[in-house]
């Protein structure tokens, strides 16, 4: 399932993710997940990376999954997007989903 998402202003990506099978040896049974979200310094606070989640979203409900999976240091953006947290491990990080209906 690996598909790499772009966010365009005109012909230059501003905003990347990824939608892979796994991101993290501990939770190979979570699957799939969303990772590496990036929005460039210049576009942030404009909802580049919310429409990046959302357009993640989207795709994996479109190939019939049923939840997503992600790990960050933050999670306050995604909570601000439904993600729930269902672990919290290592060094301050949480291990997030959301589920997709």
């Amino acid at each position: 399932m690996n598909k790499l998402l772009s966010a365009l202003s005109g012909n230059k990506a501003v905003g990347t993710a990824l939608l892979i099978e796994n991101d993290h040896e501990d939770y190979k049974r979570h699957r799939p997940w969303l990772a590496a979200v990036y929005v460039d310094p210049c576009h942030r606070r404009k909802g580049v990376a919310r429409q990046l989640v959302k357009f993640a979203e989207k795709t994996a409900r479109d190939r019939g999954e049923k939840q997503l999976f992600l790990y960050t240091l933050t999670p306050e953006i995604y909570r601000a997007m439904n993600w729930k947290i269902i672990e919290t491990f290592g060094d301050n990080q949480f291990l997030m989903n959301i589920e997709l209906s």
